[in-house]
């Protein structure tokens, strides 16, 4: 219910939607017309890691997300929809 409330919201005020996914998330999302843009890994490599900080490196070394987008009242096609951020000009 809040998605679709929203979503719809995001429509009529004409503005895209994007999220930062958990893996457990990003099926909910695909839903409602968000695409994957990009899946980031969190590197949690230091030197001199503490036994806190090597308990967490392990409890979080497969902990991903996904930035997920969905245009103003379009639907994301990797490789078509021009991403707004990304500059025609190249920079």
């Amino acid at each position: 219910m809040v998605m679709q409330w929203g979503m719809e919201r995001a429509d009529k005020l004409g503005l895209e939607v994007v999220v930062e996914a958990s893996q457990y998330g990003v099926d909910l999302y695909h839903k409602f017309g968000l695409r994957s843009i990009e899946k980031v890994a969190i590197d949690m490599h230091i030197d001199k890691p503490s036994n806190t900080w090597r308990r967490l490196e392990s409890d979080l070394r497969d902990f991903s997300f996904w930035w997920m987008w969905k245009p103003h009242r379009g639907v994301y096609e990797a490789g078509e929809t021009p991403l707004p951020w990304v500059s025609k000009r190249g920079v």
